[in-house]
């Protein structure tokens, strides 16, 4: 569904690019072009008769170095393989080039769950230090990706001063505004609206006591607790708090003995916390 999603999103952005200067031509071996990356050629090599769609994917996990570790992410690699598949099908199968007779390339980047690599891949090949075969820079109409909260914020904020689309399928922060990531477009709707159902939800059982649990250390989730407890309605009593990450043994003893009073639980927090 997500790939149907930003097909369009990238026809939209491709009917109002404004084409910007090319990278200079001066270098012709091979030795020069960057081959970090995965892509697919488009079938003409003529400038003006094709554009190029770049990816922003998690494919290997982190390393406690700046070299991706060598575990691969199933998500990230699904989420190429949908990349990859998504571009063939609607200019092979639908005969995008027969029929427009402009082609479509693709470069995607794996950026390790990096935010400071995925800034170096946007950067690197707007600026021209990132040479990539029959895939000029001035071509690329869009970015699918980046996926998660921190790394579309940063690299939104980038991408907005230069110009370049981002579209992404999952982030969700209540960060995001249109001042800093004014070319962020993002598939999923903002957190503040799972907030609102949560609060809608205990208004409607007539709750009034409530524990939320939140992370502390993930900027996302203390950004939602402080949401969370200004929209939060009078009539509901947020009896405790919690950091999951000072949780102390007393902690979790007085959690045990107030659970008859407390009637429900909000956890702000990824699952593998919990």
């Amino acid at each position: 569904m997500w790939t149907v999603h930003w097909i369009w999103m990238v026809t939209l952005t491709v009917s109002t690019r404004v084409r910007s200067q090319g990278c200079s031509s001066s270098f012709s071996t091979n030795e020069c072009y960057f081959t970090g990356g995965a892509t697919i050629q488009p079938q003409y090599a003529d400038v003006n008769k094709y554009f190029i769609i770049g990816g922003l994917f998690d494919i290997h996990t982190k390393n406690s170095t700046e070299i991706c570790g060598p575990t691969v992410s199933q998500a990230g690699l699904l989420n190429l393989m949908a990349f990859f598949w998504g571009i063939e099908y609607y200019s092979i199968t639908q005969k995008l080039v027969q029929t427009t007779r402009v082609s479509v390339g693709a470069i995607a980047f794996d950026n390790c769950m990096r935010p400071e690599l995925t800034l170096q891949h946007v950067l690197g090949y707007s600026q021209c230090d990132l040479h990539i075969q029959t895939a000029d820079q001035a071509n690329l109409v869009a970015y699918i990706g980046p996926y998660t909260n921190e790394d579309a914020f940063r690299t939104g904020t980038i991408a907005s001063d230069l110009g370049i689309t981002l579209i992404s399928p999952s982030a969700n922060s209540l960060d995001f505004n249109s001042i800093n990531q004014k070319t962020l477009l993002r598939l999923s709707p903002s957190f503040t609206y799972d907030l609102k159902a949560i609060i809608e939800f205990l208004k409607q059982v007539k709750s009034q006591y409530v524990m939320v649990v939140f992370s502390g250390k993930d900027t996302f989730w203390k950004a939602a607790f402080n949401e969370l407890k200004s929209q939060m309605d009078p009539s509901i009593c947020i009896q405790y708090t919690a950091d999951i990450n000072t949780f102390s043994v007393s902690t979790k003893k007085y959690l045990v003995d107030e659970e008859k009073v407390i009637e429900y639980y909000i956890f702000l927090m990824h699952c593998y916390e919990a």
